[in-house]
């Protein structure tokens, strides 16, 4: 078994993002441990999940390796927080409009290169306004 990283809950403490090793992001129900979506995008490993305090089904991940093949990235989801069933997702870029409310479901909504190193946290405000990321390129 590939080793967890990070892991953050939601807001309401009902779901539970997990990421590591295995380049992928989980998002479980806590109440019963559901795998409810899996992301299975990132070129590395996974080192910051966080989810969006006020809009249900957003989470974002961040990526990095100390000596091969990542893209430090930073991917947001969204996904069917109602959903029972594991989803195996596929990423597209979106250029704008990252809190569009008709946006498809199970989906990675946007993709941001914003470090040349490894992501090393991601955060939230409550409001969920805006992203906030650590790098190890000191930004």
């Amino acid at each position: 078994k590939a080793k967890i990283w990070c892991c953050a809950f939601d807001a309401t403490g009902e779901l539970l993002a997990s990421g590591g090793a295995e380049c992928a992001v989980r998002v479980w129900k806590v109440s019963d441990g559901t795998l409810l979506a899996t992301f299975r995008e990132h070129k590395g490993v996974v080192r910051a999940v966080a989810f969006n305090p006020s809009m249900p089904g957003m989470v974002a991940s961040g990526e990095g390796n100390l000596t091969w093949g990542s893209d430090n990235s930073i991917r947001v989801w969204l996904f069917d927080p109602a959903s029972t069933g594991s989803v195996d997702n596929h990423p597209s870029i979106i250029d704008s409009g990252l809190l569009d409310a008709n946006a498809v479901p199970t989906e990675c909504k946007a993709i941001v290169l914003a470090h040349s190193k490894m992501i090393t946290s991601l955060a939230f405000p409550p409001d969920g306004s805006v992203l906030v990321s650590a790098s190890r390129d000191c930004s």
